[in-house]
């Protein structure tokens, strides 16, 4: 996996949220340093924008599974492409394997 992948994975997401969990427990701390510190509204735009995020890849998987499941998987890909623009994630039109 590429470095800009493993930036925009879910599991990069992941430890980014942990992260922000650990710097808003040091707005208490005097003794923080300033680039520790982040402030409550900047943690919920954050957490918002993750939530976008991860409800996006909810879909994708949804899909994909659908796309794996239908009798007609090229029919669904080229039905998905046409009405809402989506593709996999590799920008191709290959089928996943059931």
């Amino acid at each position: 996996m590429n470095n800009a992948a493993n930036k925009t994975s879910l599991g990069a997401l992941r430890s980014h949220l942990f992260d922000v969990i650990e710097r808003l427990k040091t707005t208490s701390d005097p003794e923080a340093s300033e680039k520790d510190l982040i402030s409550v509204d900047a943690a919920n735009t954050i957490a918002k924008i993750s939530t976008c995020i991860v409800n996006s890849a909810k879909v994708e998987s949804d899909v994909l599974k659908t796309i794996a499941f239908a009798q007609n998987p090229t029919m669904v890909q080229s039905f998905m492409n046409q009405s809402s623009g989506l593709l996999l994630e590799n920008g191709s039109s290959e089928q996943p394997k059931p």
